[in-house]
């Protein structure tokens, strides 16, 4: 069974690497739903209660951020999580057939989990060298507040600190619960943070809040109009280009007012998404001065689950050139995932 998911990577890398892009498609259907080969791992963040909220690169390293970095206690407060990009590709490429440990990194949130009125969880993260953004999220009776913070991690991993008079609000852009900025978008001297929700008839004119390296405000940036959730993004290539997850559960239909989705009006659906209310998939978008737009590619559409349970994608990061690696929360368990680029 290992060597099959394995031998299926590798034809699907060697397939897909060999393609030049296609051009903008004309109207079509989904051919093909791509499914996620999972990469086991073991210790804490295997377990449920881990709820994976976030991935990014730190150099050569992936970094994984629990909701509740408390509940991993150090010396210091909580816990990130490490893992190396060449254990990745060492697990991919079938050289390795050990479960990856990720190695922990100990986290002071400069006490702002207990400062924070109504504080929930630690949402995104960003790097620019040794500094790291991260979003906060929280629910007060007013409703609810997102905020930015920033810190510094140790090279060595042996730590990552959160400045505590760094912290900025960053105001909800709809009135819904559990609902704030979930994703960052790094560029070189700034960075953007982007609310969850970006649907026609619940945030009609969505924007990334623009922020310097010093967590000044710089000008906003336009975002598209998307049906579902936006949960993160990857990097931005040489191009503009980045790639975020698009993600909804059927329990949430209600509370997201959906509109229709211009995108299957676009192009179509896979045959699991067909016969289900959720959607997991990939997007890709361009930014530049003006704006961000949508890329007229088709979306990677991740294969549903047989068992009709919904994977709640919360990190996604470019593994080389190779494709994608996303990661879950608690639903329905931590699952760490490659998928190939289309």
């Amino acid at each position: 069974m290992r060597f099959t998911k394995l031998l299926w990577v590798g034809l699907l890398v060697l397939i897909f690497g060999c393609q030049e892009a296609p051009p903008a498609l004309e109207h079509t259907e989904f051919k093909d739903e791509v499914e996620v080969v999972p990469i086991s791992l073991a210790g804490p963040v295997s377990k449920r209660n881990a709820e994976i909220s976030g991935l990014a690169w730190y150099g050569d390293t992936l970094i994984l951020v629990p909701q509740y970095p408390q509940i991993f206690p150090t010396e210091i407060g909580g816990s990130l999580f490490a893992i190396p990009r060449d254990q990745i590709l060492a697990y991919l490429e079938g050289s390795s057939t050990d479960e990856i440990t990720p190695q922990v990194i100990p986290f002071d949130d400069a006490g702002l989990g207990d400062s924070i009125t109504g504080f929930e969880v630690f949402e995104a993260i960003g790097f620019s060298g040794e500094g790291v953004f991260m979003t906060i999220e929280s629910e007060t009776n007013t409703g609810m507040m997102g905020f930015l913070v920033t810190g510094e991690i140790q090279s060595n991993l042996n730590g990552l600190f959160i400045e505590g008079s760094s912290l900025r609000e960053i105001h909800p852009q709809a009135d819904l619960d559990n609902f704030t900025d979930e994703s960052i978008l790094m560029l070189d001297d700034k960075f953007f943070t982007f609310y969850e929700a970006n649907g026609a008839n619940l945030n009609p004119l969505p924007i990334g809040h623009g922020f310097d390296l010093s967590l000044n405000p710089v000008e906003n940036v336009a975002f598209p109009t998307i049906e579902y959730r936006i949960t993160d993004m990857t990097t931005i290539d040489d191009q503009g280009r980045f790639w975020a997850i698009n993600y909804h559960y059927s329990g949430d239909t209600n509370k997201m007012n959906l509109a229709e989705d211009q995108i299957v009006i676009r192009y179509g659906q896979g045959a699991s998404h067909a016969e289900s209310e959720h959607v997991e998939r990939l997007v890709e978008f361009q930014y530049t001065q003006e704006g961000i737009t949508f890329i007229d590619n088709q979306p990677v559409l991740l294969r549903l689950l047989d068992n009709g349970k919904a994977r709640n994608w919360e990190g996604i990061v470019r593994l080389d050139d190779l494709g994608f690696l996303l990661i879950t929360d608690k639903h329905p368990g931590t699952i760490l995932g490659f998928v190939p680029f289309p």
